[in-house]
């Protein structure tokens, strides 16, 4: 997989060489297409054992129950086919169904729904939202912009399992002259300066059941939307994930 430092010295020659351009485009192209054929071949066979163990589950609930060796496997199948959708998910993310929807609207409808399902989870963290209603329609992939929006919300829920203070999330959303601002804020712990980098490329993670492609993927979807996605964190303040679309 391209590393980010990897992909800059990219972009700079595909900017300044017309020929590197084009035989990088390709590549590209080539790299898509086998990715996309491989985890095809390997989600067919995975699909169908897994639904078997599930299967064999409730068949033979109470053996099924009692046995650490199956949970084990039944956790390492499941992980198995979620890196293998967000795989996809990160090989895909430049591929976009653009329409014109209201972006200030799916921005208040990801906040109210992510809102229930803390509720329902019986959360103790404290949500809170402002969504400007300046922004209007935009231009884009609905169902990835909800996608990324998902995945940051998640991962700041994530940062406040072991909060020490009382659980803060911020979602708020604002119009700027040439451009939209998206932040999520939590109060965690932070994330260490020599990983933040780190975040972004595919396969690193921190969490334990974690596949590292969450941020990899938003990342690619919000670029192929020619904005941007930042992160800022520190012990005292939490993290700070900022989007920028473009009006």
């Amino acid at each position: 997989m391209l590393t980010n430092i990897d992909l800059e010295k990219m972009n700079h020659l595909m900017e300044t060489n017309k020929d590197a351009k084009e035989i990088i485009t390709q590549l590209l192209k080539n790299h898509d297409a086998a990715v996309a054929t491989i985890a095809h071949e390997i989600r067919n066979p995975m699909t169908v054992l897994y639904s078997s163990m599930q299967l064999m589950s409730s068949l033979y609930a109470e053996t099924a129950k009692g046995s650490c060796v199956w949970e084990e496997c039944m956790d390492g199948a499941r992980h198995m086919c979620d890196l293998l959708d967000d795989l996809t998910e990160l090989n895909n993310g430049n591929q976009l169904n653009r329409a014109s929807f209201p972006l200030g609207h799916v921005l208040r409808n990801s906040a109210v729904l992510f809102a229930m399902s803390l509720n329902f989870e019986k959360s103790k963290i404290e949500m809170t939202s402002s969504i400007d209603k300046n922004i209007k329609r935009f231009n884009g992939d609905r169902t990835k912009l909800e996608e990324v929006f998902l995945n940051i919300l998640t991962n700041a829920k994530d940062a406040l399992a072991d909060c020490k203070y009382a659980p803060r999330l911020q979602f708020r959303a604002k119009k700027l002259d040439d451009k939209i601002l998206i932040q999520c804020q939590d109060n965690g712990c932070g994330i260490p300066t020599e990983i933040v980098d780190k975040l972004y490329e595919p396969f690193f993670t921190t969490k334990e059941n974690g596949t590292g492609l969450g941020l990899a993927v938003s990342k690619r979807i919000i670029e192929a939307h020619n904005g941007t996605i930042d992160i800022t964190s520190d012990h005292t303040n939490g993290t700070i994930v900022s989007i920028t679309l473009p009006t």
